[in-house]
């Protein structure tokens, strides 16, 4: 009798030591594998309901920018993956908390699956359905998916790019306000960089790459701004190098900017609406960011917009006051000025601006809509090209200055803290100069010439 309550004893002992693994590990998470893995996330479901499109679970999370809001009691994920070691077991992360795993959240894998892993060289698949109880959640929470592999645990990631990871927000509970900086409330002059001369566009994309949809960039002296040519495809673009500028303090354009305090932006362009598209389908454009936590490229840190069906100037108006991954400071941007163009288009390029509040940003556009460039303070004697004109929407260019370039991939942006010292320049607004000892990421530079009639 004694024996087996000593075995009770030691059984229940062990049995608490399983289920706290199982339910709980304190463990660093990882968030970049070294071997064969690959995932795929199929369906997302509020309390049994399929969100979206089932089979699209990723395109319904862009299409809510990220945040999952809903009153619910669980939330669930299904999906499934292979990999090249043995797929110990899966989880998720609540906030900065406890990663937990369950033996439950492992599915088998279908036959079409283990199919796949084979035709990839490896022989581990697995199927996940991960709950997560959401029931006494309030406000915003961040939810991280995880698998355990070798032992380690790793964050999640789907379709080879998208960390899995995304907020859920309480519906009918409110949000704690994102703490506002002091500085916001005065003392934040508008940054506008205006594509109005030579010398700032050859400085501007001096350490600029794009993609090799984009054939040439060039100044023009007639329309008085940057245009971009592109031969068509997908999510043709250029880089707005900010950072990488802000390593060279002999630019007038070295610029250090807050993403807490500019969250909105404006991008003055145009272009021949029915040139991009064979079809009726509204024309779209992208616009990625980076900044000193997350340097890549990323679905979740975009701001998609649609342009009006005109010839005239467009204004996108792009407001990331509600995007959580929207701050420090901001590194270089990718502007998809299209998501996809059919055939050859050009693109002027007038300005980018960056105002700390949406009241300032609606008044500058309908104020650029009145008196074009008078609308934008001039930090240095206006330049002889009519700055001080709205650009004619007639005006056919003649004399150029041609940007040359070799295409090369877009490349992530250095991580190197850049100091800070004040001081204004030539593109106007307010500009810090940065030491030009931390210079420089590899980057592709323009080559630029003037050509004569």
């Amino acid at each position: 009798m004694k024996k087996l309550i000593a075995f009770l004893i030691c059984f229940l002992m062990l049995l608490s030591v399983v289920s706290l693994c199982a339910f709980a590990e304190d463990a660093e998470i990882e968030d970049e594998y070294y071997g064969i893995m690959f995932a795929r996330w199929d369906t997302l479901k509020v309390d049994g309901k399929v969100m979206g499109t089932d089979g699209q679970a990723l395109q319904y999370l862009y299409s809510v920018s990220g945040i999952l809001e809903a009153k619910a009691e669980t939330v669930t994920v299904r999906g499934w993956m292979f990999c090249d070691v043995e797929i110990e077991g899966f989880g998720y992360q609540i906030n900065d908390g406890q990663p937990v795993m369950k033996q439950e959240f492992t599915v088998e894998a279908e036959q079409p699956i283990r199919d796949e892993a084979k035709r990839n060289g490896v022989d581990y698949s697995e199927r996940y359905e991960i709950n997560v109880d959401v029931s006494e959640m309030k406000g915003m929470n961040h939810l991280k998916f995880l698998v355990k592999l070798e032992g380690t645990l790793y964050e999640l990631c789907v379709e080879n790019s998208f960390l899995f990871e995304f907020d859920f927000h309480q519906e009918g509970t409110e949000i704690d306000p994102t703490p506002t900086p002091a500085a916001i409330e005065e003392g934040n002059d508008p940054i506008y960089i205006r594509f109005n001369d030579y010398d700032i566009v050859e400085e501007f994309f001096m350490y600029a790459t794009n993609n090799n949809q984009v054939k040439k960039l060039e100044y023009d002296d007639e329309k008085n701004c940057c245009v971009i040519t592109t031969s068509g495809g997908n999510d043709p673009n250029v880089v707005l190098p900010f950072y990488q500028n802000s390593l060279d303090d002999s630019l007038s354009c070295s610029m250090q900017i807050s993403a807490d305090i500019y969250k909105h932006v404006v991008i003055i362009g145009r272009f021949d609406y029915n040139s991009v598209l064979l079809d009726d389908n509204p024309v779209m454009g992208t616009f990625y960011y980076t900044n000193n936590e997350f340097t890549d490229w990323q679905e979740m840190r975009n701001e998609k917009y649609y342009y009006e069906k005109t010839d005239g100037l467009q204004y996108i108006k792009l407001n990331f006051t509600g995007n959580r991954y929207y701050k420090g400071q901001l590194y270089d941007c990718r502007f998809d000025f299209f998501e996809k163009a059919e055939r050859e288009t050009s693109y002027e390029l007038y300005a980018v601006c960056f105002f700390a509040n949406e009241q300032d940003a609606n008044a500058f556009i309908e104020n650029y809509k009145s008196n074009g460039d008078a609308a934008i303070p001039a930090a240095t004697p206006a330049p002889e090209t009519q700055a001080t004109e709205r650009p004619s929407e007639t005006e056919k260019p003649s004399e150029t200055v041609n940007v040359e370039n070799t295409p090369s991939p877009t490349e992530k942006p250095s991580t190197e803290k850049a100091s800070d010292s004040g001081k204004r320049g030539g593109c106007g607004g307010v500009i810090t100069g940065l030491s030009s000892a931390a210079l420089l990421t590899a980057v592709s530079a323009f080559v630029i010439r003037k050509k004569r009639k």
